[in-house]
């Protein structure tokens, strides 16, 4: 059902996508062009090798548990990497697997390419039913729980694939965004790791859907 798009990221570690109307900037890209001043901020007060350290970390965690929870929904045998972040991202798909994607009934694709003519690409982490809703589904994971203030862009990004998903497949029924974010277990404090589910629901969605083709509507007025 889902259509293979090839993506390229540059050195700048700005992506694009190869869409059948044309080159397209991804999701991600068009939001990293968006001001973040209290990273910009912690990057300033920490130092920039630091902040490199804490970044690439926080991907590799990221990257381990998103790739077990992959082969977990195609059935795959997951390889571990033997590298130390395996241990923290295992726990964390645990409770992912175990809780997040157990309201799961129906799964229409795993890392769905989406595309939205040529404005904007990305690739969404699951399609499916969930807790009977037809669901746009993306993991993340953080060392908290995190405040509403900072899963923005969280929102903003699977309003874009649901917009997607509906140009390209027309109206299938999806009305949802689902966010499954595995926090990080802190041995010094005695604190598990932990799911934080967030729940993107039809008029909540609606109004992501807006503000996220102001923001690609900008972005193409700054980059003509």
């Amino acid at each position: 059902m889902y259509p293979e798009m090839k993506s390229e990221t540059l050195a700048n570690g700005k992506r694009t996508y190869q869409t059948p109307s044309g080159p397209a900037s991804s999701v991600t890209t068009i939001l990293s062009t968006l001001p973040h001043p209290e990273l910009d901020a912690w990057k300033e007060r920490v130092g920039e090798v630091e902040a490199f350290r804490v970044s690439k970390e926080a991907t590799d965690i990221g990257n381990c548990m998103h790739n077990r929870l992959e082969a977990y929904v195609k059935d795959e045998i997951y390889e571990d990497t033997g590298i130390p972040e395996e241990k923290m991202a295992k726990r964390m798909f645990q409770l992912v697997k175990t809780i997040g994607l157990s309201k799961v009934s129906e799964v229409w694709g795993v890392e769905v390419a989406l595309y939205c003519h040529s404005l904007y690409a990305g690739r969404t982490d699951l399609i499916g039913v969930y807790n009977k809703i037809p669901s746009i589904i993306d993991y993340k994971t953080s060392k908290y729980f995190k405040k509403d203030a900072y899963i923005e862009n969280y929102k903003l990004q699977t309003a874009a694939y649901c917009i997607a998903h509906d140009e390209m497949f027309g109206d299938l029924g999806i009305r949802q965004g689902v966010l499954l974010i595995g926090t990080r277990p802190n041995p010094d404090y005695n604190v598990p790791a932990k799911l934080q589910r967030v729940i993107i629901p039809e008029d909540e969605m609606q109004a992501y859907k807006l503000k996220w083709m102001d923001i690609v509507e900008d972005f193409h007025k700054e980059a003509a």
